[in-house]
């Protein structure tokens, strides 16, 4: 049962034409997220603040091609509102340490997870983060959605292992943190 989900998980993900770059991301030991994580697409932060590191974080994947300026435009909006609404409504930070900023790249056809280690934690609508995960989900690849679903899911898994992401958090390099997010749970 557990390898025909790795294999429908390696199926979907080949559908999406997600940018596999590395054989050793269909190998059916890895975790699916490990799957979505590319070294182009992770950075080491270290700005005061949430909104320096994740508009550091966005200028970045702009200047690599990954995102255009709207989509930055249309993130950086959604997360200045959010840190205006009540605690309960909060959407862009999740318990322990990880914020998880998102929005629809309406100039996308893949899925792409980008990674930002926070050097020192900050603060964000009353919580600590230390890690940005943010997701850009594609407009054009509507057969996406068990893809994105999947995603989102193993995110949360990610941020419920309290003991991960305090690893996750101290890695100082791209291959420290995949090596940390691939082994198995």
């Amino acid at each position: 049962e557990e390898s025909i989900k790795k294999e429908i998980e390696n199926a979907i993900l080949l559908k999406n034409s997600i940018n596999l770059k590395s054989i050793k991301k269909i190998e059916k030991n890895i975790p699916f997220i490990g799957k979505l994580i590319e070294e182009d697409k992770f950075f080491i932060l270290n700005k005061s603040t949430f909104m320096e590191n994740l508009e550091d974080m966005l200028e970045k994947l702009v200047h690599k091609g990954i995102i255009d300026i709207e989509f930055k435009k249309k993130v950086l909006k959604r997360e200045k509102k959010s840190s205006t609404a009540p605690p309960e409504a909060d959407t862009a930070a999740l318990d322990n340490y990880i914020a998880l900023p998102h929005s629809v790249n309406t100039n996308g056809e893949n899925l792409y997870l980008a990674f930002g280690i926070l050097e020192k934690p900050v603060i964000w609508d009353t919580k600590e983060i230390r890690i940005i995960i943010l997701m850009i989900i594609p407009d054009k690849n509507v057969d996406s959605t068990d893809l994105i679903i999947k995603s989102y899911e193993e995110v949360l898994e990610v941020g419920r292992d309290k003991k991960m992401v305090e690893e996750l958090a101290k890695a100082k390099s791209f291959d420290e943190f995949y090596k940390i997010i691939t082994k198995r749970r």
